[in-house]
C-alpha cells in the first residue's frame, strides 16, 4: 500500500482492502497471518486481530433468583443507606450496565412518580399558605426541578418526608427515602455551588430553601427520637438560613424581588417602628442586663456584643411581627435567625447559657406563627425542650417566663413582665 499524493485515493485504498479482509474466508486469513500478536496484516488494515482476543469462556449457568421475600427492598429500612441504595433513588444512570438498569427499576421510578404526585397534590398546598406564593410552589419550583437534578432530589426529599408523616404505617421507610434524596441533593449541590452566578442562582436558592424546611421539620417532629434536637442541630438550621442569605447576595434584592418567578418569596419588608413598650419589650431589657454581665473582648464581634445584637434583633423582629397585619407577616419571624452573627450561632451550638436563654424567648415569640398543619408545627415547643435539656439548672429561672408563655399558650405581650 503506497501513499497516493491524493489523500482521498489513499483513504479509499485502505477502506477497500480492510473490507476485503473482513469478508475473507478463515482459510484465506490464516494464509495471510504471520502469527505475530497482532499480525502485520491486521495492523496494516486496522482490524481487530483474533490473536489478541482472550479465549472464549464457557457460559456459566444462570444464578437462580433469590427468594425475594427474604431480601430487603433497596429502599427498605431493613438495609442501611449504602451507596448502591442511594443510587436507586437517583435519576436513571447514563451507562448501560445491568446493575444500573436493575437499580433504576420500574418500582423505583414509580416511587419517584408517587412522590412527585404527592408534592403536587399535598405538599404544595402546605407550602403555599399565602396566595401570593402559591404559584411559586405549584409551578416555578417543579419547572426548575425538571432542569436541575439536585433540585428534583430536594423536592422529592421534602415530599417523602411529608408522605412519611402523613402515612404512619410507612413512616420509617419514607423517612429513610427522604434522607437519601436529601443526601443526593446536597452532594450534587456542593459540586455545582462554585458555578453559581446571577444568571443561574434561582435553583440554588430554591434548594437551600427546601433543605431549610427539611431541617425545620426534623426539629419540629421528634416522634422517632428519644430526646429533643440538640442545640447544634438548631444552630445548623440557622446556618442554612445564613446560606440562603448569601445566595441572595448574587443579585441585588431590589432587582429580582420585582420580577421573575421568585418575586413573591423575596418581597422587601418595609421597616416598621419598634414598639418600646409591652411585656416582651420589658423582658428584653432584662436580657440586656444579663448580656452586659458578660466579659467583653477587644474584638468588635465577641460573645457580649453578639448577644446584645441578638437581643436587639429580637426586639425588632417582635415589633415587625406585631405591627404588620398582612398575610406575609409570618415570614418576618425568620428575620431574627438571618440577622444573627456567626459567633452567636456558635454560642447556641456550644450551649452557652445566655445564647440559650435568648433562644428560649425567640421560641415563645414564634409560637403563634407555626404552620397549623405541618412544617414548623411544634417547632417552638421542641426548641424550648432543647434549651431546657441543655441549660444548667441554675439558669432555668431565666427561661420560666418564655416557657410559661409556650405551655399555657399565652401571647408574649399578655404575659406579666
Amino acid at each position: 500500500l503506497s501513499r497516493d499524493p491524493a489523500p482521498t485515493t489513499w483513504t479509499a485504498n485502505i477502506s477497500d482492502n480492510a473490507t476485503s479482509v473482513k469478508k475473507a474466508r478463515p482459510q484465506e486469513i490464516s494464509d495471510w497471518c504471520d502469527e505475530q500478536r497482532p499480525c502485520r496484516n491486521c495492523v496494516r488494515f486496522d482490524v481487530v486481530c483474533s490473536l489478541m482476543q482472550e479465549p472464549s469462556q464457557p457460559p456459566t449457568a444462570p444464578t437462580p433468583p433469590a427468594d425475594q421475600s427474604s431480601q430487603p427492598s433497596p429502599l427498605s429500612l431493613d438495609s442501611p443507606p449504602t451507596a448502591s441504595t442511594q443510587q436507586c433513588v437517583s435519576t436513571p444512570p447514563r451507562g448501560g450496565s445491568v446493575e444500573a438498569e436493575s437499580c433504576h427499576s420500574p418500582a423505583t421510578w414509580m416511587q419517584s412518580l408517587r412522590l412527585l404526585h404527592h408534592y403536587d397534590t399535598a405538599v404544595c398546598a402546605v407550602l403555599a399558605h399565602e396566595p401570593t406564593t402559591a404559584e411559586v410552589w405549584r409551578t416555578a419550583v417543579p419547572e426548575a426541578a425538571f432542569s436541575h437534578e439536585f433540585l428534583m432530589h430536594g423536592l422529592l426529599a421534602l415530599s417523602a418526608l411529608h408522605y412519611a408523616q402523613s402515612h404512619p404505617e410507612q413512616r420509617r421507610e419514607y423517612s429513610l427515602i427522604s434522607s437519601q434524596y436529601q443526601s443526593l441533593a446536597l452532594q450534587m449541590f456542593a459540586k455545582k455551588l462554585q458555578y453559581i452566578s446571577e444568571e443561574n442562582f434561582e435553583p440554588y436558592f430554591l434548594l437551600a430553601t427546601l433543605i431549610f424546611i427539611l431541617s425545620m421539620c426534623s426539629i419540629a417532629d421528634r416522634e422517632d427520637a428519644d430526646s429533643p434536637a440538640p442545640p447544634s442541630d438548631i444552630a445548623q438550621s440557622f446556618m442554612l438560613l445564613q446560606g440562603i442569605k448569601c445566595i441572595c447576595e448574587f443579585k441585588p434584592i431590589e432587582t429580582w424581588s420585582k420580577d421573575g418567578p421568585l418575586a413573591p418569596l423575596l418581597q422587601e419588608h418595609t421597616p416598621l417602628p419598634v414598639k418600646q413598650t409591652g411585656a416582651f419589650q420589658n423582658r428584653m431589657e432584662q436580657l440586656y442586663v444579663l448580656a452586659r454581665g458578660l466579659s467583653p473582648t477587644l474584638s468588635a464581634i465577641n460573645v457580649q456584643s453578639s448577644c446584645l445584637l441578638a437581643i436587639e434583633s429580637l426586639r425588632t423582629t417582635h415589633a415587625a411581627c406585631t405591627v404588620d397585619t398582612t398575610a406575609a407577616r409570618a415570614r418576618r419571624i425568620w428575620l431574627w435567625p438571618i440577622s444573627l452573627t456567626h459567633v452567636f450561632i456558635d454560642l447556641i451550638s456550644n450551649k452557652h447559657h445566655v445564647a440559650l436563654i435568648i433562644l428560649a424567648h425567640y421560641a415563645a415569640l414564634t409560637k403563634p406563627f407555626e404552620h397549623p398543619h405541618w412544617m414548623n408545627r411544634g417547632w417552638s415547643t421542641n426548641i424550648m425542650a432543647s434549651v431546657e435539656d441543655a441549660l444548667d439548672e441554675r439558669w432555668h429561672d431565666w427561661i420560666a417566663w418564655p416557657k410559661r408563655s409556650l405551655m399555657e399558650d399565652i401571647d408574649v405581650d399578655a404575659m406579666d413582665p
